[in-house]
């Protein structure tokens, strides 16, 4: 099957050899020899690779790395049968087995808590199911211990590791539910991301007939309406519907009903637009094909008492809008101050577009001013703005042109391309300067096309719009949607591109006849200034007007509220605005409105309300029966009267207690967790830890919320909130945590919890925010006091790191390792030891060995320094005295005895020291004194007589009273104290008698005075002297004086009897040099002598 023959046999085919023809030839391989064997042998039909290579057609080589295959770390799948890769050693990995991984070394280079290696390339990598920085999460969708239970969440939320509890997605599409399986309140659609609007409805209005002239009241059953326009502003207001015929209708109370005033419209047809300002009402009808289109203007007069007897259309003034066919495309424009109108005309092949202002008199439609332009032929439907007239195209493509007044003209712009609508235009708005809203009917939905792109509002069937209106107040435009047998829908949807569009409302059912129609929404008008939404609604062929609130409430904030009321209650919606006061509300009879409001219920209060945007109103919330059970409801009323009835409720409770906070202490810079400990705790999204410097507990009051709050607490001015699930989680009504936020400054701390960010706790906490590292303290006792002694080992001294405020930073400060040292400023000796020491991980430093030399003085102060920081601090240590060694004198007695043994004049007092001379200032015992009395020449009166006195516990002296004694004249006294327990004993000063009176002498080893013998002086003393004149042969007696002969040779005194010149018995002889005279012993007076021998 591999040859042909040939002329010398069989020849082979191409790439076949042997006498068969059934081998290939060297260099191919395969079935059919056609493959190419690059790096092998070509053996049975087969390729056989040489070494290291691989492949079918061996053309794949190994791959090397470091001069070996496979790096020298695993082994090439070689051979025609294998695909030439490495196959690695354990802990090798990449194409080329040059990657080194294990779980361990990824864990530790990465700080990993558990990895493993990519099979394929070796990069580190959480295992399966494990997620997060550190691979210690589970990883979406999974949790447990271990990572393994999968989450039930339907991939529309993310549930909690440790329980697998569902957190359900916000955004986009809101969902709840245990398994996030249901879409949130309020949401829906197939993903959730509709969301339900609760438009309250106003009155609903259901048209009468009342006879003229019986009174009788029937209903109407038949009328097809076309069109709807609201006039707010004059007198009770009417509302029209347009059709045939233009009907005005009037609002009776209390039963809200429709009553037709007037159906003598002055010309029928089709209406097509109705419009108005200051109270001017314009509609513009279409008779017919050939009669021409026609303006209505008019002013409705006040209506009559008596309903169904007013004529609105009297003063109706009708002209023709065009002399030219009829204008089939017609446009409005109306604000405060213009109304334009714009209508198009089809003329042959050509399209114009006319213009005009209206209302330049009361009543009427002169022209203020005019103008036209050609358009392009196809345009089908019309729209008119601030700036532009916007025009679509029947090639589905939306234009505009530019329009202003000048002078009397209207002046129009080159048309201009808008956007590409795909498909045809069935509705069109115009809003704003420059805006337009367009209704696109496709091949089978319709779509809004808006400047920020288009959303679908139909999908086809029996679904179709009905009706738009948009309010430029909400940036919103409403739309009607038709549903066949079921109810009509309207859907309120954002014109503002960067929001997302979800909202939606439905209409409910109207009994007709007892029996459930479906509704067709034929009109719908915003009517701006009472924030209004009118829907002519017709079910068949009756008909029904409602209105709903163009506003809404969603939710409130917060969610709780202190049942003492004052609680600033920011309720969120939509739509809010004020409404001015003297706009009447359609249908009232008469009444000025009132400002926004909040309605509690059911405590039916009311209370004032603050516009802040149109998405928020705040109102101060009213005290609540603490008793009462339930939710309160909370409605919001832009004019005091109309009210929504969404259902927005807000708790109550009273206010909580705090009883610990730990950890108490941590840096002012926050960040750590705080657990709190307290009563009375809700899991509310207002639930505030709030950090408060300056205000005590029991000083605080409401506490100004950043936005809300009415009033500040006078006490305070630093206060910092940390409100929100980001910053505190509730745990239980007893337990929260807190993340401490940044404080604006160290320093003590009142901790408050608020279940609404505005109300305090009953009982506060309290917290000490620490600063940064600005100097030493010392914690142990200052002053300290040591016992007096040789050398004194000081007791531990801790000294710390403080901040500004004085207060040890302990574990929390980063200044570690720092050398604290210790020394007595001007003495170098008396402190040694070990005088460094170093601040550890709790910010302290430790001395354990300073040892103090007993020096003078009872106290010295010890200098700390960090000389780093240039910190320092002082320790004054106060020296006392040891337990008790002796007595000692602290009053010494008197000196001298008093006579007769009276007390003496200075009582003695004996204190007590240590050893080392140190008062004792507290005795530790009870110490009895005895003193008793010593003396130098022993007496026998005195050596039995002892006084006592005693020391008590906690005393420090014993003091005397009593202490006399009779002193013996020249002998010398002394008081020697001991004492029980003993003690070394106290000895006094010298004690002797009292000096006796002048004119007397003291006897040695007498008691008693003796009189001044004669011839002798005293002094009182033991002393007597000899008197001038007298002489006395011892000089140690006391008595003997002999009158002298010559009184003047008698000098007297205490060393001799004689005067100079004078010697012997009664001084009669005279000294040699001197000689007797008649006045006395006289000195001779001799120059020389001679001596003969």
């Amino acid at each position: 099957g591999h040859s042909s023959c040939g002329d010398t046999g069989c020849v082979c085919n191409d790439g076949f050899t042997g006498a068969g023809c059934d081998t290939c030839v060297a260099g191919r391989h395969g079935v059919m020899c056609n493959e190419t064997c690059v790096e092998g042998t070509t053996i049975d039909n087969t390729c056989v690779c040489t070494p290291y290579y691989a492949g079918p057609d061996c053309d794949i080589e190994c791959k090397s790395a470091n001069g070996a295959i496979c790096a020298g770390h695993g082994t090439c799948m070689e051979g025609s049968s294998n695909d030439g890769t490495c196959k690695c050693v354990a802990d090798w990995y990449g194409a080329d087995c040059t990657t080194w991984c294990t779980a361990y070394g990824c864990m530790q280079a990465h700080g990993l808590l558990r990895a493993e290696c990519n099979p394929t390339t070796g990069v580190c990598e959480c295992p399966p199911h494990w997620g997060g920085s550190d691979c210690g999460d589970c990883s979406d969708p999974w949790w447990g211990p271990l990572c393994d239970n999968p989450c039930l969440c339907n991939g529309h939320g993310s549930c909690d590791r440790l329980t697998g509890t569902c957190e359900c997605y916000k955004y986009p599409g809101e969902w709840q539910g245990t398994q996030c399986d249901a879409c949130a309140d309020r949401f829906t659609g197939q993903n959730c991301t509709l969301r339900k609007v609760c438009t309250t409805e106003g009155a609903i209005l259901q048209p009468i007939l009342i006879d003229p002239i019986t009174g009788n009241v029937a209903p109407v059953t038949s009328y097809s309406p076309y069109g709807l326009w609201a006039d707010t502003r004059a007198g009770d207001g009417y509302i029209y519907t347009g059709g045939n015929p233009l009907v005005a209708w009037g609002t009776q109370r209390p039963q809200d009903d429709l009553t037709i005033l007037d159906t003598t419209s002055p010309v029928s047809g089709v209406l097509k637009k109705m419009f108005g300002r200051g109270g001017n009402v314009y509609m513009v009808m279409s008779p017919g094909r050939v009669a021409p289109t026609q303006l209505v203007s008019l002013q409705p007069v006040p209506r009559p008492p008596t309903f169904g007897k007013g004529k609105p259309f009297e003063n109706a003034i009708t002209e023709p809008l065009s002399q030219h066919s009829t204008s089939d495309l017609v446009a409005a424009y109306t604000n405060d101050s213009v109304t334009a109108l714009f209508y198009s005309m089809l003329i042959g092949n050509t399209r114009t577009l006319e213009a005009r202002i209206l209302g330049c008199t009361v009543l009427g439609s002169v022209i203020c001013a005019s103008g036209s332009a050609t358009i392009p032929v196809g345009v089908e439907c019309l729209a008119a703005g601030g700036g532009y007239v916007f025009m679509a195209k029947d090639s589905w493509e939306i234009v505009r042109m530019r329009w202003s007044v000048g002078g009397s003209n209207i002046v129009f712009g080159p048309v201009e391309a808008v956007v590409g609508s795909g498909g045809k235009v069935t509705f069109m708005e115009a809003y704003g300067v420059d805006g337009v809203a367009a209704v696109v009917t496709g091949r089978t939905e319709e779509y809004l096309v808006v400047a920020g792109g288009r959303m679908k509002v139909t999908t086809g069937g029996v679904d179709r719009v009905t009706a738009i209106a948009i309010d430029e107040t909400l940036s919103s435009i409403f739309v009607g949607i038709s549903r066949g047998p079921d109810p009509g829908t309207l859907h309120k949807i954002s014109l503002i591109p960067s929001l997302p569009t979800r909202d939606i409302t439905y209409l409910s059912h109207l009994p007709v006849g007892g029996v459930l129609l479906p509704e067709t929404i034929a009109a719908l008008y915003v009517d701006s200034p009472t924030r209004t939404l009118y829907a002519l609604i017709s079910p068949h062929s009756s008909i029904t007007i409602r209105t709903f609130l163009l506003w809404e409430t969603i939710a409130v904030y917060p969610t709780l509220v202190d049942t003492t009321g004052g609680t600033p209650v920011t309720v969120t919606g939509n739509g809010f605005s004020e409404i001015k006061l003297g706009e009447m509300i359609p249908g009232s009879s008469s009444g000025v409105l009132s400002g926004a409001e909040c309605r509690w219920k059911p405590q039916g209060v009311a209370t004032q309300g603050v516009i802040t945007s149109q998405t928020e109103i705040v109102c101060l919330s009213p005290p609540i029966d603490s008793e009462g059970c339930g939710d309160v409801v909370v409605d919001v009323s832009m004019d005091g009267q109309r009210a929504t009835q969404c259902g927005v409720t807000i708790g109550h409770g009273l206010s909580a207690s705090v009883s610990t906070v730990e950890p108490s202490r941590g840096l002012y810079s926050g960040g750590i967790v705080l657990t709190v400990h307290g009563e009375r705790f809700e899991n509310v999204p207002a639930l505030a830890c709030r950090f408060i410097l300056g205000c005590g507990a029991g000083q605080l009051g409401p506490i100004l919320n950043p936005t809300t709050c009415p009033t500040p607490c006078p006490t305070y001015s630093n206060i910092t909130i940390a409100v929100g699930t980001q910053w505190v989680t509730y745990i239980s009504p007893s337990e929260i945590q807190c993340i401490q936020p940044i404080l604006p400054s160290p320093g003590p701390v009142t901790l408050d919890v608020s279940l609404d960010n505005c109300q305090p706790a009953v009982h506060p906490g309290s917290f000490l925010a620490l600063g940064d590292p600005a100097g030493l303290k010392i914690l142990s006792e200052n002053p300290l006091e040591i016992v007096a002694g040789a050398e004194t080992r000081l007791p531990e001294i801790t000294v710390a790191v403080v901040d500004g405020n004085g207060s040890a930073l302990m574990e929390l400060n980063w200044v570690r390792n720092r050398p604290v040292t210790v020394s007595l400023p001007g003495n170098t000796t008396q402190v040694h030891g070990t005088l460094t020491a170093f601040t550890d991980v709790n910010g302290t430093a430790t001395f354990t060995d300073v040892l103090l030399s007993q020096g003078t003085g009872t106290a010295i102060t010890l200098l700390f320094t960090e000389a780093l920081s240039n910190w320092e601090t002082t320790l004054d240590v106060r020296i006392v005295a040891g337990r008790p060694s002796k007595l000692v004198f602290q009053t010494q007695p008197s000196d001298l005895a008093e006579w007769g043994g009276k007390p003496l004049y200075t009582q003695p007092a004996l204190s007590l020291q240590d050893v080392f001379g140190k008062p004792v200032e507290s005795s530790p015992v009870d110490y009895a004194v005895t003193c008793s009395i010593d003396s130098d020449i022993p007496d026998p009166d005195t050596v039995q007589k002892t006084f006592t006195a005693a020391v008590k516990t906690g005393q420090s002296v014993a003091q005397f009273s009593g202490v006399g004694f009779t002193a013996r004249f020249g002998v010398v006294y002394r008081l020697v104290c001991a004492s029980k327990p003993r003690l070394e004993p106290a000895v006094s000063q010298s004690i002797t008698s009292r000096d006796c009176h002048l004119y007397q002498h003291r006897p040695l080893n007498e008691t008693m005075c003796v009189a001044c013998p004669e011839g002798g002086e005293c002094d009182g003393t033991e002393v007597v002297v000899g008197a001038p004149g007298y002489w006395r042969s011892n000089q140690t007696t006391v008595r003997g004086f002999s009158r002298c002969h010559v009184k003047a040779g008698c000098e007297g005194g205490v060393e001799g009897n004689c005067s100079s010149g004078y010697t012997g018995v009664l001084c009669s002889v005279c000294e040699t040099g001197y000689a007797a005279g008649f006045e006395g012993c006289r000195k001779c007076n001799i120059v020389g002598y001679f001596v003969l021998t």
